[in-house]
């Protein structure tokens, strides 16, 4: 009985640690450049937690069952590498060994033993299909690897990527099982939206009024490209907190979905207004980063979200883009209009030409390696495209400028259509729960917040580009979030809470319920 205890005590430490390590993680995403070591230690610290929980839960049976589903995923790539390799045999499983043996074993052990990405949901058929889809597009990632061009990269950065983001993923749906819990993980991710916004807002603001000792004391590199766009000063294009203005852009995006999911939230411990303000305010911020994907991003989720709930609030979301507009700089208003403009396709210069010329490029990538890509990784794409056009003249991060070509370069059509595959169930999932709340329950707002969450970074990445680092861990945080709520247990109904929460007459509640 002791030793039940004792068990059980250290579980529930593993949950709390894991629980507390993933709510750090949101406010770690704003220090991936400035403080990497901290980035880091936020993942390490509910995967290990988690991991130590499982790790006692294990049984014999789960680990001869995980050394022969994985000794037979070696052999696959093993016979592939040699057939279709694109290095050496040796090579290529020397480096597997020593960036990704290890850890692809402990992957396969822990879905083995817990499955913990199976929403506990009634639909079983779009679970099942879900679960499938994902486990694909895992599988095809790792064979792109093996194929890759250039393997030390793909396999370096399939550790630093979609592994840790996975694991991140699994272990945020495994902990947050109850409302309570999912409710303050929310908050914690509000409050890490509250933080960048407020930061590009003051910096955006006083940037051009301080000294330059002001200036740099608040910008600390550079706040936005507002305000030295096509200058030579070395502060230019890096911005606090991420390194760019597009990686800012697209937290402020996500950022304002997470606060409408706080607002459906919210029962009276934070004032609606206040949380409504934050929101207005975010999408003012995000106008400074000067990315359109981001504006148009933020608008259609928006407008998502709306339609969702109540239509009647596109009127407040026009005035409100109306006053932003109003109020909007001069240099800031010509920068949007830029895409309207003829003229700016004929330009070569211009960075529409830019992404139509690199879509052309990577299109001829994908024709020539259509079934499993060029390799995992965005590190490798100036030498694959060199492939393409010797001696090109490229930026050093160059990058395909879109999510889709992205996948699709990396991973073939198969990867692409895995993808695709795996977020249209889930996104079906998001629209079943919608659908089974009543429209008088806040969790029907919640359902539908989290419905505009997930889209955010499908929108965004239409023209936008999600590379390996703090947008593409933030986009699996957005899955886990939203898988995990699918499977918490909702706290009942009460009539009078609901009144309160949504504000109308109680004869209307009444003909509702």
């Amino acid at each position: 009985m002791t030793d039940r205890s004792g068990r059980e005590t250290l579980f529930g430490i593993c949950d709390a640690v894991a629980r507390v390590g993933i709510c750090f993680l949101f406010f770690a995403l704003l220090l991936e450049r400035d403080a990497l070591i901290v980035y880091y230690i936020a993942q390490v610290i509910p995967i290990t937690a988690w991991f130590t929980k499982i790790f006692f839960q294990s049984s014999r049976r789960q680990w001869v069952r995980t050394l022969l589903q994985y000794l037979m995923m070696v052999a696959i790539a093993a016979l592939a590498t040699l057939l279709f390799g694109r290095r050496p045999f040796g090579e290529v499983f020397r480096l597997f060994s020593w960036e990704m043996g290890i850890f692809a074993f402990f992957i396969l052990f822990i879905i083995n033993r817990e499955y913990p990405f199976r929403p506990t949901i009634s639909r079983l058929k779009t679970k099942r299909a879900f679960d499938f889809t994902l486990g694909v597009y895992g599988f095809i990632v790792l064979l792109s690897a093996f194929l890759s061009y250039f393997p030390a990269d793909s396999f370096a950065q399939l550790r630093k990527g979609l592994a840790a983001y996975l694991l991140i993923y699994l272990c945020l749906s495994d902990n947050f099982r109850s409302f309570e819990s999912f409710k303050k993980l929310v908050m914690t991710a509000y409050l890490a939206v509250l933080t960048v916004t407020l930061v590009v807002v003051v910096q955006g603001v006083v940037y051009p009024l301080g000294s330059y000792a002001v200036q740099n004391w608040l910008v600390r590199k550079e706040a936005v490209r507002l305000f030295a766009p096509g200058t030579l000063n070395l502060l230019h294009h890096v911005q606090f907190p991420f390194d760019h203005y597009h990686n800012t852009a697209f937290f402020l995006v996500v950022g304002l979905q997470i606060v409408m999911v706080q607002y459906f939230i919210t029962v009276r411990r934070i004032s609606r207004r206040w949380v409504a303000a934050t929101g207005i305010i975010t999408f003012g911020a995000l106008l400074f980063t000067l990315s359109r994907s981001g504006f148009i991003t933020a608008f259609l989720t928006t407008m998502a979200l709306i339609i969702l709930t109540r239509r009647k609030y596109f009127i407040t979301l026009l005035v409100i883009l109306l006053l932003l507009i109003l109020f909007m700089p001069g240099v800031v208003k010509e920068y949007y209009l830029e895409i309207v403009r003829p003229a700016t396709y004929a330009d070569p210069a211009s960075r529409v030409s830019l992404q139509l010329e690199r879509w052309g490029v990577v299109g001829e990538l994908i024709r020539r390696n259509p079934l499993i890509g060029t390799g995992y990784g965005w590190k490798q794409f100036n030498d694959v495209y060199w492939f393409i056009r010797p001696g090109a003249v490229l930026e050093s991060k160059s990058h395909p400028y879109s999510l889709y070509f992205q996948v699709a370069y990396e991973s073939g059509l198969t990867g692409l259509f895995a993808f695709l595959s795996y977020s249209a169930f889930l996104l079906v999932l998001l629209y079943q729960g919608w659908r089974q709340q009543p429209p008088v329950s806040y969790y029907h707002g919640i359902n539908a917040a989290l419905i505009a969450l997930f889209l955010a970074p499908y929108i965004f990445g239409l023209f936008g580009f999600i590379p390996i680092g703090a947008p593409g861990l933030l986009t699996w945080l957005i899955y886990g979030m939203c898988a995990s709520y699918m499977k918490l247990t909702v706290k009942p109904k009460d009539m009078n809470e609901l009144r309160r929460e949504l504000e109308i007459p109680n004869r209307e509640l009444e003909e509702v319920g």
